[in-house]
């Protein structure tokens, strides 16, 4: 498992919109055709889920451009470093 950050210096973004998601791909089995692609979302008031086209394409846009804007594993593995010592510092 890998962990990447979102420096605040990125600005806002547009998934912080959305809430937490998750995009489910699912493959076909056997003779069983692959179920959409569905986006599962969880708010205060219960949980979606999205599976029309347009709806997916937005959510994987938005997840697109996060990972653009994402630190590496290893700058973020310096920057988690960094930010630990400063807290241990203090």
């Amino acid at each position: 498992m890998h962990v990447r950050v979102l420096p605040l210096t990125a600005g806002p973004h547009r998934a912080t919109q959305s809430g937490p998601f998750v995009i489910l791909d699912f493959q076909a089995e056997g003779h069983r055709p692959a179920e959409p692609t569905t986006v599962y979302s969880e708010g205060l008031t219960g949980a979606v889920y999205l599976d029309k086209q347009a709806e997916v394409e937005t959510y994987e846009s938005a997840w697109n451009t996060l990972d653009d804007m994402v630190l590496s594993v290893e700058d973020s593995r310096d920057l988690m470093s960094a930010l630990a010592k400063e807290y241990d510092d203090a």
